[in-house]
């Protein structure tokens, strides 16, 4: 290679070939990143019943293979026949250019075999003749088990190599015993009748609702309108809810110049209305302007993956190249979803996305439907879609709408004849080179939620909820709960168990239809006695929630309160030390269940359950007063006493809340704080409480964690201690013994004394739920939940495939009522 000197290159770098070229480039490397950066992609098997969680957003370029998800135990395992032809149906919200492939991998990740296309046919991928399909018909030519059947779908205009994939779990035996998935009663050879709520040739697809009738209050079931083979209920103007069964002054923000966004904040509540020029479904998300790239690790798969898969599962699926990139708009997103049909029938969910996949319903992660009132309304162009939630939601699928700016998210679906898309789809490479791609010419229906093209979407920082607002509003940090209004008989259920636990008696208590509804997969601390939240971020930790042991109960049992989900406070979660058994105390506490007692008295207040919350200037602390009247504690005040510590001598403040000369609450505090300026608050839901700080270091708990001693002793005297406890411990060191407590005893001692002083039915349930192992759990939950609260059963296998349906007994010859609980205990 020549030399060149400095002139030449000058020369060669500004001649105009040169800077033409360079441009050139430039331009194209800027194109293809921002197209990276937008794609949407979406492929999830639905049947066989894709790997849990279903998403479908599972490339190559962003997860780790071979499924982009590791195993989870909370996935459906699928029995097929060997010979017979089964049609593999998946959701496709993307006409991505390219075809399919399917293929059987045994337990090891050994090709067992390629069902589409069959190796002899000699074709790499399948369907392209047709880049809009999403059916295959398979047959399976030998026996497999514990194997997994992958899809993979190739997306051209990203590249050759470019794909996506998505997993089910399957076994494949010789001759199968019933073809209906244990979700119905075979009628014929190759015919089934399928249970309520499920359909197709096999049962295979578990819709919302059978027919209207499932919809209340005058609502529609339709198929296909939602997703492919799935049925869904549309509401009636004025409700909502999967099955319709919710009953439902504005700040105005031009979104673009079609569409707009109403907000106002109603008490405790942001209502929301979009307005949009559309025939199809509309989308709000938002989160936190703050919120780290972690949140990508949530849902956490890490603990139910298998054995082999660790380092995968300690990601989530992800590649480190991609956990470590900043977050694309969609990422770590709450979203509100929703359609409507006919004019006024709305359906509308509660969701949420970790990524670019489509938002899977709260119901998918542990969550739940946190909206408390929506209506929708369709006139020619428009859609107008009204939604309310608390501005501060607990779940850790859900984000708080303020105080202050957040991430917004906008979107609504693509209507026929005016696709949008970076990058040409299948749809419109077909209209270009004039060639058949396609069949399906209606791809983009109205109202079904696929992708929205690259158009019908925006981005902004919006405030929805001022700090004037937050603090006008007084926002309650708990959940309300609606049926401490209602009366005790509401949903009431008699439970009638034989308890063999310390004597042989039967005992009979009312248990509302929510009891145990909280259980689902938790993590258990044995070391504290305190609730431990469902599994949320690593990012974002759920605030403390602390129960304690309360005394005689009423009849009604409710469901405990959780905590709030802020992202400009900082919670953190910190177990309460334990508090000694009272005799006759009725708590179930394991895990993340806390069955709380309705008060009656202000006596039975004075141990109650309690949260807090800090920024850099005050801590909050709420104290939950459901079940109460409010002059029972609207005269609260709060008075501070001096003690010292004895792990550095330093003086401490107690906290005593008082009403009418009795102790409702009483904290030993982390830090100190200003006396003078500590304000309380008495609503109908809570006390709250504001500290302001001293200094603006982060408290780690509420309370001191060690041992106090009176604040009589001198300074002197506890250096004194403390020197001597240490001198003994060196002692004991070198040989000199000294006896000391034994503390596994004690509290095992503690423990039976507590069960022993228990009400009969919560010591059956907590025992039940000890024993039980974590599918035991899931069995509970999902039996209470699905009857309305007739039926327990622990045994998974049980329930797992079908929707539990409410006990009924037959109370004349005419008609048929609830009756006591249905109890299947293995």
């Amino acid at each position: 290679m020549p030399f060149l000197t400095s002139s030449s290159v000058f020369a060669q770098l500004f001649s105009p070939s040169f800077y033409y070229l360079t441009v050139i480039k430039l331009f194209y490397c800027c194109i293809l990143l921002s197209h990276i950066f937008w794609s949407d992609a979406h492929v999830t098997l639905t049947f066989p019943e894709a790997r849990y969680p279903p998403l479908d957003f599972l490339d190559t370029a962003r997860t780790t293979g071979p499924c982009g998800v590791p195993k989870s135990t909370r996935s459906l395992l699928s029995t097929l026949q060997v010979g017979e032809n089964y049609n593999f149906s998946w959701r496709m919200q993307y006409p991505h250019q390219g075809g399919f492939r399917i293929q059987l991998f045994d337990q090891s990740g050994a090709l067992v075999e390629q069902l589409a296309p069959k190796t002899d046919e000699g074709e790499e991928f399948a369907g392209l003749n047709d880049q809009t399909a999403e059916t295959q018909l398979v047959q399976f030519t030998k026996p497999c088990q514990n194997c997994t059947v992958r899809l993979e779908r190739q997306a051209l205009e990203w590249g050759k190599a470019y794909r996506f994939r998505s997993c089910a779990e399957i076994n494949i035996v010789e001759k199968l015993q019933e073809q209906c998935s244990g979700r119905g009663n075979q009628q014929t050879q190759t015919k089934c009748r399928c249970d309520r709520n499920f359909s197709g040739e096999l049962c295979q697809y578990e819709d919302d609702c059978t027919d209207d009738i499932d919809c209340k209050s005058g609502g529609k079931c339709l198929r296909d309108k939602i997703q492919q083979n799935r049925k869904s209920c549309f509401c009636a103007y004025g409700y909502f809810g999967l099955n319709c069964e919710k009953k439902s002054c504005y700040k105005k923000v031009e979104l673009n110049k079609h569409d707009v966004l109403y907000s106002r904040v109603v008490k405790n509540q942001v209502e929301i209305v979009l307005d949009f020029q559309t025939q199809s479904y509309v989308a709000l998300g938002w989160r936190p302007l703050q919120i780290p790239s972690t949140c990508r690790l949530f849902p956490d798969l890490a603990s139910t993956s298998d054995g082999g898969d660790k380092k995968n599962s300690a990601n989530s699926g992800y590649l480190q190249s991609a956990l470590n990139a900043p977050l694309h708009a969609m990422d770590c997103t709450d979203i509100v979803m929703a359609s409507i049909v006919d004019g006024n029938f709305l359906h509308i969910e509660d969701m949420y996305t970790r990524d670019r996949s489509t938002p899977l319903s709260d119901s998918w992660l542990d969550g739940e439907q946190s909206l408390s009132a929506a209506y929708g309304v369709q006139t020619e162009d428009r859609s107008v879609v009204m939604f309310r939630r608390m501005i501060r939601e607990i779940e850790p699928t859900d984000h708080p709408l303020g105080p202050g700016k957040i991430f917004v998210i906008y979107a609504k679906g693509q209507t026929s004849g005016s696709y949008k898309h970076l990058t040409p789809s299948a749809i419109e490479k077909s209209n270009q080179d004039g060639k058949e791609h396609i069949r399906n010419k209606d791809f983009y229906k109205d109202d079904q939620w696929k992708y929205h093209g690259s158009q019908n979407r925006g981005i902004r920082k919006l405030e929805l909820v001022s700090a004037e607002e937050m603090s006008g509003s007084r926002s309650p940090l708990i959940h309300p709960d609606t049926l401490a209004r209602e009366p005790v008989s509401h949903n009431t259920i008699t439970i009638k168990a034989s308890l063999d636990v310390d004597s042989n008696t039967t005992a009979s208590a009312p248990l509302t239809t929510s009891d145990l509804s909280t259980l689902g997969d938790t993590n258990f601390n044995k070391d504290t006695s305190s609730t431990i939240l469902p599994t949320a971020p690593k990012t974002e930790p759920e605030p403390n929630i602390e129960p304690v042991a309360k005394p005689e109960p009423t009849a009604k049992i409710e469901p405990t309160t959780e905590s709030e989900h802020n992202a400009d406070l900082a919670p953190t979660a910190e177990p309460e030390p334990a508090a000694e058994p009272e005799p006759n105390s009725v708590q179930i506490q394991e895990s993340d269940i806390s069955i709380s007692i309705q008060l009656s008295t202000m006596a039975d207040f004075c141990k109650t359950k309690y949260q807090f919350y800090q920024t850099e200037t005050e801590v909050v602390i709420c104290i939950s007063t459901r079940g109460l009247p409010l002059e029972d504690y609207e005269d609260s005040r709060v008075n501070f006493t001096e003690f010292v510590r004895k792990i550095d001598g330093k003086r401490g403040q107690e906290m005593n809340i008082v009403c009418k000369d009795k102790l409702i609450f009483s904290c030993k505090l982390l830090g100190r704080v200003d006396e003078q300026k500590t304000t309380i608050q008495c609503t109908t839901a809570k006390i709250e409480v504001h500290l302001a700080k001293l200094s603006s270091v982060s408290w780690k708990t509420l309370h001191m964690p060690q041992q106090w001693v009176p604040p009589e002793k001198t300074q002197s005297e506890l250096h004194a201690e403390a020197l001597a406890a240490e001198n003994e411990e060196v002692e004991g060191a070198i040989g000199k013994t000294k006896s000391k407590p034994n503390w596994d005893k004690l509290i095992q001692e503690a423990e039976e004394e507590e069960l022993k002083n228990m009400d009969p039915n919560a010591r059956f349930y907590k025992m039940l739920y000890d024993k039980s192992d974590e599918n035991g759990r899931r069995a509970m939950v999902k039996s209470l939940q699905e009857s309305g609260g007739t039926v327990l059963n622990n045994s998974w296998d049980a329930v797992k495939s079908h929707r539990v349906m409410p006990h009924t007994e037959k109370k004349d010859e005419d008609a048929l009522e609830e009756g006591p609980m249905e109890m299947n205990i293995s």
